[in-house]
């Protein structure tokens, strides 16, 4: 069956159809740079052949603006390495120079103790008659000592070197360890380990029979020990008797 259309006068339809229900026209789109086809791979020329040409050139014109951001991009991430480089090694120092005064304080703790064990370790050794092993044990706790510049401690060492120093019978070392812890502790102002270091001089003078000198190292240990210390009344036993 053949169906026919009428004959439409474009004209009156015009004249019938009201303004204001006609379809308004759009905007032209603006017209894309064009990008030669030559620049483009193999696979994306056969995909923008596959597409219609203002479809084309939309995509190649953002694959462009794509690649330029990219290359923006990877510019920024190699300038920002050393820069990223720099604020590491910044961290890092700055974690160092807060941990070392924590590794001082652990250090030195660490050497403190070593040096009360070898003082420990020299005051049995001398007891028990090892004169020779006491004298090393607390000639390294006197080093260890020193090298903390604690002249309290160094001090009571050297008085435990003398000690060590007298039992082996080298008097000339061991008066030398006295003096040098008197000149020590009394620059700590530990008035009763002063004392207790003259009464070992005073000690060691009546060995050498130079009583007058040791009783003025014994009067000197008097006025410095507590007078309340078993050491102060020894001492005024002492100097009592030899009058």
């Amino acid at each position: 069956v053949e169906l026919s259309v009428p004959r439409v006068d474009v004209r009156a339809l015009r004249a019938v159809v009201p303004a204001a229900s006609r379809v308004p026209r759009l905007p032209a789109l603006p017209r894309l740079p064009r990008v030669p086809v030559e620049r483009v791979s193999g696979g994306t020329r056969r995909a923008l052949a596959a597409v219609p040409p203002a479809s084309r050139r939309l995509g190649t014109a953002g694959a462009g603006e794509a690649r330029r951001f990219g290359r923006a991009a990877a510019a920024a991430g190699q300038r920002a390495k050393p820069l990223a480089a720099d604020m590491g090694k910044t961290l890092r120092e700055l974690a160092d120079a807060a941990m070392a005064p924590i590794r001082r304080r652990r250090r030195r703790s660490e050497l403190t103790k070593e040096a009360w064990a070898l003082n420990a370790e020299g005051v049995e050794h001398r007891r028990a008659g090892r004169a020779g092993a006491a004298v090393d044990a607390h000639e390294r706790a006197v080093a260890l000592f020193r090298q903390l510049a604690d002249d309290r401690n160094e001090g009571l060492a050297l008085n435990n070197l003398g000690l060590a120093l007298m039992a082996t019978s080298d008097d000339t070392g061991a008066i030398d360890a006295f003096e040098r812890a008197l000149s020590l502790l009394g620059r700590s102002g530990d008035r009763p380990a002063e004392g207790r270091v003259l009464a070992n001089l005073g000690t060691l003078y009546r060995r050498l029979d130079r009583q007058e000198t040791a009783l003025v190292y014994w009067r000197q240990a008097l006025t410095r020990l507590e007078a309340d210390s078993p050491e102060h009344e020894r001492m005024a036993e002492l100097l009592e008797s030899t009058r």
